[in-house]
């Protein structure tokens, strides 16, 4: 069956559908996304420094409405009920919908001291707001640094959860891996359990060999999640990524990229109670994968061949493995699809690039 793909775009903007970690329908004709000037859309700007407007777009009437402009990254932002939830790096903000009044729920610990010195990669700015499905708690993380004894600065990321009812935010844990790949990221809180925070690894996925990370807040526990293979020399023949939360809570959904020694690859699912990933779906060279709320969707792109990325939709019920559509992509972020389907699982929403190298967003009805 062939999918027809229809386009929202502009002359003037770039759009993107953002990441696909949290929820960006308000309902199933309305999704809400982020546009900008500037092509990477706040991605590789640590602090921000272009402003991006966060636009609700109809996905019946084509209608678009602009509810905010702020220094907001691409994929910092996410909707809960009647609440549009993001942060500029130096606050978290919540707009209700309805009447697009916009509340302050949070500062950055040092906001302050950000606010008043220049500008820099150590300061901690507020990224990534993630929410638990009964929307009391919010996960978010940032990057900092210190000197250490020598004056070198150390850098590590720290972690952090809101409380919505009781307005407070805290510092739950922080986290530094050893050089070069020191970096910590991906940081979502559980959507069962407010105590779970998942994060990973970051770095070449050639040589990560711990990527899939659990802290849990009641334990002040942390331990590594995930099992991953090396050969009897020592070398990794398993190379992880892009993970996202089952809808359940028990587990996560990741990719073993295609070019990991040890085969078969594809997309994995690994149980919190088991670090022994399972390989589910291996038809195509998988680069990243969302879940649908009902939990029997998986939606995947693949990894760019010749600058083409494909949409792969999977039926968990059946096992098909079927690819929707095919976009125009690049390395860069935001130009990766991100496929997301919506709540009742009709259609699929996911960033690519129109004819004219301008990221948009394009609509699949299923």
């Amino acid at each position: 069956m062939k999918f027809k793909t229809e386009i929202i775009e502009s002359d003037e903007y770039y759009y993107t559908a953002s990441y696909f970690t949290t929820n960006k329908w308000i309902d199933n004709d309305t999704f809400v996304a982020v546009r900008s000037k500037n092509k990477t859309v706040g991605a590789n700007e640590k602090p921000f420094t272009d402003v991006s407007e966060i636009v609700i777009c109809n996905l019946e009437t084509g209608a678009q409405e602009v509810v905010c402009d702020d220094l907001i990254s691409f994929e910092d932002y996410l909707v809960f009920g009647k609440f549009i939830f993001y942060s500029n790096g130096l606050e978290l903000k919540r707009i209700n919908i309805e009447n697009k009044a916009v509340d302050i729920l949070c500062r950055a610990p040092e906001f302050e001291r950000i606010q008043s010195e220049e500008k820099s990669w150590d300061l901690p700015l507020l990224r990534n707001p993630c929410i638990t499905a009964d929307g009391k708690y919010i996960s978010m993380f940032a990057y900092n640094g210190r000197k250490n004894e020598f004056g070198r600065i150390i850098r590590f990321v720290e972690m952090f959860r809101y409380s919505i009812n009781e307005g407070k935010l805290v510092k739950v844990f922080e986290k530094a891996f050893k050089e070069p790949f020191w970096d910590a990221g991906h940081v979502m809180i559980s959507p069962t359990d407010c105590n779970k925070l998942f994060y990973c690894h970051e770095g070449n996925s050639h040589y990560i060999t711990n990527r899939l990370w659990m802290y849990d807040i009641g334990k002040q526990m942390d331990k590594n999640i995930a099992k991953q293979d090396m050969d009897e020399n020592g070398c990794l023949t398993e190379c992880f990524g892009h993970e996202i939360w089952a809808p359940d809570g028990k587990g996560l959904y990741f990719v073993k990229y295609s070019d990991s020694p040890k085969k078969p690859t594809g997309l994995c699912y690994v149980s919190l109670d088991n670090p022994n990933a399972k390989i589910l779906y291996s038809k195509y060279r998988y680069w990243h994968v969302s879940v649908s709320d009902n939990g029997r969707f998986l939606l995947s792109d693949t990894q760019s061949d010749n600058f083409i990325s494909s949409v792969i939709l999977i039926d968990t019920l059946t096992g098909d493995e079927k690819k929707i559509a095919e976009t125009k992509t690049d390395w860069v972020h935001p130009c990766h699809p991100h496929p997301q389907m919506s709540p009742q699982f009709d259609k699929v929403i996911f960033t690519g690039m129109n004819d004219a190298g301008r990221t948009c967003i394009k609509l699949v009805r299923i």
